[in-house]
């Protein structure tokens, strides 16, 4: 995705200021949450509009900030320790609050010789009263806003964030919708990450991290994988907060580490911060640390969703040859708006379970209208110093022997290893070979590629040629023939290197795969800048392929089948036009017309 021309800026900005009108009956309020005895700041308090799905938290430095209309409201500041308080006000302008909270009261019980420690007991009613709620939440429909920083040591790499609509359903999961992105002007908006990207949610029994299946700290088989101990007890508002330590009970089962507070109202989650134990590790990374935190608020009486998602987490990369700076990444999720039970359409539910919508920019009314957490001090600094000339690639360049084999003409930093190409799936196992490419004479590009899947023992090549014209707008004559196992389209939404490292170390393998064996020959013509039209032919043969790997490093599960496809021979033309390639999502054309494709349908 190429970078926005300053005209095209321009003309979104004006087109965005006439569809969002600033709202004249709206004022922000904004504040910071303090300790009343120790004046210090309180990150993570839940602050709620009263009778209102509506809310947000403080940022790490217990700052905060809503946009509301003028009106009268009932504002609650609660987080597990304190007490809370209600703020009965009528808000007409812009204000800056002060809240001071107090410690609540912490109940000392008396010392029992028991065979099961307290905190056993209210794990297992919080086990057996979840389901009273779960089941009858069948959907919901909420807002969201996350923002992504990446470190460079200790200091601030790139800023991303956005807004977004997330959809949930029982039998269908999350799906998100990301309608506005913002973004330090070092990364790209396609570089833009920022998302809930499936919800963390510490109720459920199974909980995914990369490719790793935790056991949720009140799943049915909580009480057999971890130990639990009652902290303290917290009085607040007539009811009482147990906060519990866990602790893994095996060292060899992905598992959780940390401390659960549960209300015991209804004995649902109200507070999580944990860690993963030593299972949970990634290949050619050391020194890794992750802390996961996620608290949650009362809805329509009885559903407790989560309204924020942290997640911290630091990390070296270890490749002998090449070191690289300390990488730190810290994410923030706020979830608010909730509806729930309601009618969701099906089409919600298809496709990619992240998606961007098409019109999604940097709208600044409508982050200045918006905006739930305030960006610190910092952060704004950030904004204004982190210009294009700071990529992450310069920031996070390698040194070291490997790096004597870099190009001089760009950053390549695995030099001559440049030219192995190596993969592995569930089809072709272990697939090894070699690719190359070059300029023979002026404007003439070959590529070459050929290596070996050890599983299903086959050979696979490709070949290509290009001629390019510029003296005839531009244009380019392109062919190629193959004789390969590809995966099917899917928007590039999984990397390559995702593919290969999740299938070897965890049985994840994202791909689909197919054989195809054909030729394509495409001509592009580039008539004016940002424009550019292109003709192709494809004759493919295609046929299914199955499993033949059947093995991995850290997992001993099976591999899900790959399923077959509807097998034939597709001859295609594809006819296309790129206008302002900012737009694009994947590798298809904005206007793109296809006669005769068949799109793989499985059997």
């Amino acid at each position: 995705m190429k970078m926005v021309k300053l005209s095209v800026i321009i003309l979104l900005s004006i087109i965005s200021m006439h569809g969002y009108a600033f709202d004249n009956s709206q004022v922000t309020v904004r504040g910071k949450v303090v300790d009343s005895k120790t004046k210090s700041s309180l990150p993570g308090v839940i602050i709620r509009i009263m009778n209102s799905s509506r809310g947000t938290l403080s940022d790490d430095n217990g700052n905060f900030q809503m946009n509301l209309d003028k009106g009268l409201y009932d504002i609650q500041f609660s987080i597990v320790g304190y007490n809370s308080e209600i703020r009965k006000v009528e808000i007409n302008k812009s204000e800056d609050w002060v809240i001071e909270l107090k410690e609540s009261f912490v109940q000392m019980s008396e010392v029992l010789v028991v065979a099961e420690d307290p905190g056993v007991g209210i794990i297992r009613r919080a086990i057996a009263n979840k389901k009273r709620w779960m089941e009858r939440l069948k959907s919901y429909k909420c807002t969201a806003y996350s923002k992504q920083i990446i470190n460079k040591e200790d200091s601030i790499a790139s800023i991303a964030e956005s807004y977004s609509n997330g959809y949930w359903r029982r039998g269908d999961g999350f799906r998100e919708k990301i309608f506005q992105k913002r973004q330090t002007e070092n990364i790209k908006m396609a570089q833009n990450f920022a998302m809930v990207g499936g919800i963390v949610n510490f109720n459920e029994d199974i909980i995914q991290i990369a490719g790793f299946k935790f056991t949720g700290p009140i799943s049915p088989d909580a009480l057999d994988d971890y130990s639990f101990k009652l902290i303290k007890t917290y009085e607040s508002r007539g009811f009482n907060i147990y906060e519990i330590a866990m602790k893994p009970n095996s060292r060899f089962k992905p598992l959780f580490e940390g401390i659960i507070c549960i209300s015991d109202s209804v004995y649902s989650i109200t507070k999580v911060e944990v860690k993963p134990n030593d299972v949970f590790k990634i290949p050619f990374v050391k020194n890794f640390s992750l802390d996961l935190g996620q608290r949650f608020a009362v809805f329509d009486t009885s559903y407790w969703m989560p309204v924020d998602v942290a997640i911290n987490a630091k990390f070296e990369v270890s490749i002998p040859g090449l070191s690289m700076p300390a990488f730190g990444f810290k994410q923030r999720s706020i979830l608010y708006d909730y509806e729930l039970n309601i009618p969701l359409h099906d089409t919600i539910f298809t496709g990619k379970k992240v998606k961007v919508d098409s019109s999604a920019q940097t709208d600044s009314t409508y982050w200045d209208k918006n905006r739930i957490l305030p960006l610190s001090s910092l952060e704004q600094k950030m904004y204004k110093t982190l210009d294009s000339t700071q990529t992450l690639d310069k920031q996070f360049k390698p040194s070291g022997p490997l790096m004597a084999f870099e190009k001089t003409e760009g950053m390549n930093i695995f030099g001559p290893l440049e030219y192995i190409d190596f993969r592995f799936n569930r089809v072709e196992g272990y697939f090894l070979g070699g690719q190359y490419e070059t300029n023979v004479i002026k404007n003439l590009n070959i590529s070459l590629n050929a290596g070996y899947g050890f599983s299903d023992k086959k050979w696979k090549y490709s070949g290509s040629l290009s001629y390019s014209l510029p003296e005839l707008n531009n244009s380019k004559i392109a062919f190629s023939y193959y004789n390969l196992v590809p995966s099917r389209p899917d928007m590039g939404f999984y990397p390559a290197g995702l593919i290969t490292t999740a299938a070897i170390f965890t049985k994840e393998d994202y791909g689909d795969y197919y054989f195809a064996k054909g030729y394509n020959i495409s001509y592009s013509i580039k008539p004016v800048k940002d424009v550019t039209a292109k003709i192709e032919f494809t004759d493919e043969n295609e046929k299914s392929v199955s499993n033949r790997a059947g093995h991995g490093l850290l997992s001993k599960k099976k591999f899900r089948d790959n399923l077959p496809i509807i097998e034939g021979k597709m001859r295609n033309i594809k006819i296309g036009v790129d206008i302002f390639d900012l737009f694009k999502t994947s590798d298809e054309s904005f206007i793109m017309v296809n006669i005769g494709e068949r799109n793989l349908l499985y059997q």
